[in-house]
């Protein structure tokens, strides 16, 4: 199947690859920055999980959590949830109990879609009469630039919104199921499998030797005649160092660099790492040539799709798929 977006031909895979990457941007400062070529050099703290909730007390004596814009959402045992995000699709089906997920997105694809089967596909906030006819108690998205007066109507009417801002990796992802989780009067569970997931992605490369020399590697998202990547402050970037491998673009950059030939060519990665069938299409970009992992015939990695663009509970299998295959060995 073939659609077309902004006046070019594009696959499938190229929107959805697109549709992660804007994904992730929204709602945030950097994606300004996407935009431009890469910044110089930053320094960047590791983010790590929230262990305190930022409780609040509502007028009537309940409490509430504030979600990415600060809005204030009462918590409470919610019955009818429905999800709008790439990243939450996923997790709700972890956290929440059976016949409470009410909706998905309509951006979910992948091997994984049989866990979120049966339910209604929206196409985010842009689909609120049929969210509306839905009737969910909660709506968990991301809400975009120029969304807000969609979110408004839905709290008007009745209808509480948790808004989780941009996903920003592994921490986000952690934090957001803790967070939602106390929301739903289910903390323990949600500190569970975020202390669960953070023990499973470290252990990915745990079956390395001592000693083993770590592989540097870049991530690349070629879309149309353009490379963007990922780095520090993003999924890709946890994927790959929980694989084992040195983030390279991290020595240099953060957040979703836009690459120009001489950029890559400068970092020197042993490996790049792409979605499944872009290895050819990057091999065929101008001036990538000189690159020692276009050369190499095992230096480019293919990624499913499924696996490298979600920004949810995914991440964990891509960290696996991605250790096994550029070192050969099998996860614990």
């Amino acid at each position: 199947m073939r659609d077309s977006f902004a006046g070019f031909r594009m696959n499938r895979s190229d929107l959805l690859n697109a549709a992660a990457i804007i994904l992730a941007l929204a709602g945030s400062v950097a994606g300004v920055a996407w935009l431009r070529r890469p910044p110089p050099m930053v320094t960047v703290a590791a983010p790590t999980a929230v262990t305190t909730l930022r409780w609040a007390t509502l007028a009537d004596g309940s409490r509430a959590l504030p979600d990415a814009r600060g809005v204030l959402v009462p918590a409470r045992d919610y019955r009818r949830i429905a999800s709008l995000s790439l990243a939450s699709d996923l997790l709700l089906v972890e956290l929440l109990p059976h016949g409470r997920h009410l909706a998905a997105s309509a951006f979910s694809f992948g091997r994984a879609n049989w866990r979120l089967e049966g339910l209604p596909r929206l196409d985010g906030l842009k689909d609120i009469e049929r969210l509306i006819a839905l009737k969910p108690d909660l709506v968990v998205a991301t809400v975009f630039a120029g969304e807000e007066a969609q979110a408004a109507r839905l709290r008007e009417a009745g209808i509480m919104v948790w808004d989780l801002g941009p996903m920003r990796g592994r921490a986000t992802l952690e934090r957001t199921a803790i967070e939602f989780a106390a929301l739903i009067g289910q903390e323990d569970l949600g500190r569970r499998w975020a202390a669960s997931f953070a023990r499973r992605m470290d252990s990915v490369a745990s079956a390395l030797p001592a000693g083993t020399k770590r592989k540097r590697a870049v991530w690349l998202m070629p879309i149309m005649d353009k490379l963007y990547g990922g780095t520090k402050g993003t999924s890709y970037h946890d994927v790959l160092t929980s694989a084992g491998l040195i983030d390279a673009a991290a020595e240099r950059y953060r957040d979703w660099p836009d690459y120009a030939p001489e950029h890559l060519i400068a970092l020197d990665p042993d490996v790049l790492v792409v979605a499944s069938d872009k290895a050819a299409v990057l091999r065929r970009m101008p001036g990538l040539a000189g690159l020692r992992a276009v050369r190499d015939p095992n230096g480019i990695i293919e990624i499913p799709s499924d696996l490298a663009d979600v920004p949810g509970p995914p991440m964990l299998e891509a960290a696996e798929e991605l250790f096994s295959r550029v070192y050969g060995r099998t996860t614990p």
